[in-house]
């Protein structure tokens, strides 16, 4: 890119995967690589995938209503759009844990949308690849990588398979409690649960600004984090549906429960 593109002042297009690209010095990416000598010139964009561990939950397609009208295929901004508001899980599937605290307004500079998530394809491996012996024994040697568990990926067309969903919720636990909670679904919410900084965070009333909850030792139980209060909250989940969900100040006022708005 140095010696052949920007030296010259000529123009390139790089495909590769979207996190060897990131405007990320931090992380010695390819761009960052050359970005203190050559700043400004380069176009990072973010493919749309379903918004990761979103992609089976209500706030994955409430998010996914909002790019309905949109053409396909659509380029668009990241800064000063809503996707500049979304924290990293909705875009990284896995999400690297030494990104908590990165926006992807400052990592890429524009959005690919191709469709739906779940109207994405998958590009099967060609079998000039699968049948050459020597490469495929490289890429196991290197990644892995197996012929026939390739071959058994190509027999599937859906670019993410049901284990993919299940897998991508490890990477953002707690995922399905994102949204917003009120006395009843026609009152204004008084509790907000969201990613922040890679980490599942809460908005409350008794707290000035985003609290982080720490999982305790039930899966739909958490304390978060405010300052000089013993707070939990506890999620209701009844047949695999986030309901609601209970705070506790602990603080000898009485509870709070609160029901889930889709």
């Amino acid at each position: 890119m140095i010696t052949e593109v920007l030296s010259k002042k000529h123009k390139a297009l790089i495909l590769c995967g979207v996190s060897h690209l990131y405007h990320n010095e931090r992380y010695g990416t390819a761009v960052s690589s050359y970005e203190q000598t050559y700043p400004g010139r380069t176009l990072v964009v973010e493919t749309h995938q379903g918004f990761a561990a979103f992609i089976d939950l209500d706030r994955g397609h409430q998010l996914e209503a909002r790019m309905r009208t949109w053409p396909i295929p659509s380029l668009v901004p990241v800064k000063g759009t809503w996707l500049a508001d979304l924290d990293l899980p909705y875009f990284l599937w896995p999400f690297p844990k030494r990104y908590a605290g990165e926006a992807i307004s400052t990592l890429a500079d524009a959005y690919l949308y191709l469709g739906p998530g779940d109207s994405l394809t998958w590009e099967k491996f060609p079998d000039s690849i699968l049948d050459d012996h020597v490469y495929m024994a490289e890429l196991s040697r290197r990644f892995g990588m197996k012929v026939d568990a390739l071959r058994r990926r190509n027999t599937d067309t859906r670019l993410f398979t049901p284990a993919d969903r299940q897998e991508a919720l490890k990477f953002a636990p707690g995922a399905q409690f994102v949204g917003r909670y009120a006395t009843t679904v026609t009152d204004r919410p008084l509790a907000e649960v969201d990613f922040r900084d890679g980490r599942l965070s809460a908005k409350l009333q008794m707290a000035p600004s985003w609290v982080v909850l720490t999982n305790a030792d039930v899966a739909t139980r958490y304390r978060a984090e405010v300052p000089s209060q013993q707070v939990s909250i506890e999620f209701e989940v009844v047949n695999g549906t986030v309901t609601g969900l209970v705070v506790d100040p602990g603080t000898g006022q009485p509870k709070m429960r609160l029901v889930y708005m889709p």
